[in-house]
């Protein structure tokens, strides 16, 4: 069947590709397999993919633009020939006597056709949400069995990247889901280095690792380093005018857009830094004001231009100046 003999080169083809190309680094040894596209009839079952006695094994899962399904199959070393004889039954083998079937027929007539695995094969989250720079870092969301979470964590200790805590994890009864910080380079090669990662999707950012996992001085470091990869906005950019506790300027991503005269005090003894009922409001207010959500600015490596500047009025007075109420007890 000339169906048939289309898969057995598309087989060969797809094996060869990928033992070419696959990423490699000196540091891991490479799996004793190899990852593989598989493209589906639309409403075709992954499962059907499965060979549990030889380990040949579906992984993620997607739709592509006609509605075709597309999954990820790893196929260990050992059980290329054992693949590869399916496709030769099927285009070879007698038909069935009952029902005039070829060998093999709901295993093979649902593939529409094998090509070489890539990232893109695994990411199951929004195409516009994956990086296309390898040297990007982001959060990924790593999603593995959990069988094979130590195994993920020693991989990405080796290739230096960070694993989140255990407490920011997803665990689901077969699954585990582990956010992890690398960028696209890295990703690949753990993916195709070990059998370990089912799928992947860009994780929802956590501000924890800025705020809980770093020290002071690591805390500045970043700053410094996303306060050098903007672009400031010259004096003539429009101000947001913040009305609160006041603003401490003298931060790195402040300073620059906050110039010294344009700080103001309802009441000129007040001063115009950050103090009063709610200390630190201003300042923080400020930097919501001026980056946005700070998160994914300090994750992201990429440049970014600032359109607008800052002006401060403190409209709270000083803590020590607060009056108490008329017949207030004090309490």
């Amino acid at each position: 069947m000339a169906h048939g003999e289309r898969l057995r080169g598309d087989l060969q083809s797809a094996f060869s590709a990928f033992d070419a190309d696959r990423p490699v680094d000196p540091r891991v040894e490479p799996v004793k397999g190899a990852f593989l596209e598989v493209e589906l009839q639309r409403g075709a079952s992954a499962d059907k993919l499965e060979r549990k006695t030889s380990g040949v094994k579906p992984l993620a899962a997607n739709l592509d633009e006609s509605e075709s399904r597309i999954v990820g199959l790893f196929v260990p070393d050992d059980a290329r020939p054992a693949l590869a004889q399916i496709l030769e039954d099927y285009h070879t083998g007698p038909l069935s006597e009952t029902t005039d079937n070829p060998p093999q027929k709901s295993f093979v007539e649902p593939i529409e056709s094998f090509r070489q695995a890539r990232l893109e094969t695994f990411w199951t989250d929004d195409p516009q949400f994956l990086p296309t720079d390898p040297a990007q870092f982001i959060w990924w969301e790593v999603w593995c069995t959990k069988s094979a979470e130590p195994d993920l964590e020693h991989l990405a200790e080796t290739l230096d990247a960070r694993c989140a805590a255990a407490e920011h994890r997803l665990e689901f009864p077969e699954h585990i889901v582990v956010p992890i910080y690398a960028n696209r380079a890295t990703i690949e090669i753990m993916l195709f280095a070990r059998f370990a990662i089912m799928e992947l999707r860009r994780a929802t950012d956590n501000p924890s690792f800025f705020l809980d996992t770093l020290d002071r001085d690591e805390q500045i470091e970043w700053t410094q380093d996303l306060a050098e990869r903007v672009t400031w906005p010259g004096t003539d950019a429009p101000s947001i005018c913040l009305f609160d506790t006041g603003v401490n300027r003298a931060h790195h991503l402040i300073e620059p857009a906050l110039a010294p005269d344009e700080l103001d005090s309802v009441v000129r003894v007040w001063g115009v830094d950050d103090s009063g009922p709610f200390p630190g409001h201003g300042t923080q207010m400020a930097g919501l004001a001026l980056h946005g959500d700070l998160t994914y600015r300090l994750a992201a490596t990429l440049p970014y231009t600032l359109s607008h500047r800052l002006e401060s009025v403190k409209i709270l007075p000083p803590q020590e100046q607060i009056q108490p109420k008329s017949g207030s007890t004090g309490r």
